[in-house]
């Protein structure tokens, strides 16, 4: 697989997004464009969030700290190892996304926006890895309707793809 980065120093690329807006597609496909392994934070889970989240259940800060720590250390890990990386990770909060690159210089933020009849038809077809039944659209925007300090490469509006 030829990678599109030669010559530069790893970088890790995180796909934000709510559940339903193309992480795990996009991801994928930019993942084999740049020559670099996807990785799906949903993965990275314990048990317990999986569960909860089978089950609909939201989860709260605390159940997602042991799942963003060890994102972070396999951030850490890969980029140590200078290997490059694209992550499909909700991280709609700027708190979860100053966990994630704690420490890091070379990670990129990508927020995949998805208008709310596309998210909505995803949800009904169940192409959606955990549906989240209670999960507000207004509320979904990291930013929450203003940008904030985090340093972000692009914000891609999607209507009907992936």
């Amino acid at each position: 697989m030829a990678s599109y980065m030669p010559n530069t120093e790893p970088r890790a690329v995180i796909l934000m997004g709510v559940s339903g807006s193309g992480k795990s597609t996009v991801g994928t496909s930019l993942a084999q464009r740049l020559g670099c392994p996807f990785l799906d934070a949903d993965d990275f889970h314990p048990a317990a969030n999986v569960e909860k989240m089978k089950h609909g259940i939201p989860l709260n800060d605390e159940d997602r700290m042991p799942w963003l720590r060890r994102l972070h250390k396999e951030l850490e890990h890969r980029l140590g190892s200078r290997a490059s990386m694209v992550l499909g990770c909700s991280a709609l909060k700027e708190s979860y996304r100053k966990i994630l690159e704690e420490g890091l210089s070379r990670i990129d933020f990508v927020f995949l926006d998805v208008d709310q009849l596309t998210l909505t038809e995803r949800w009904e077809k169940g192409t959606t890895t955990f549906f989240q039944r209670n999960c507000s659209i207004a509320n979904s925007r990291p930013w929450n309707g203003r940008r904030t300090q985090s340093r972000w490469t692009r914000v891609f509006r999607s209507s009907r793809a992936p």
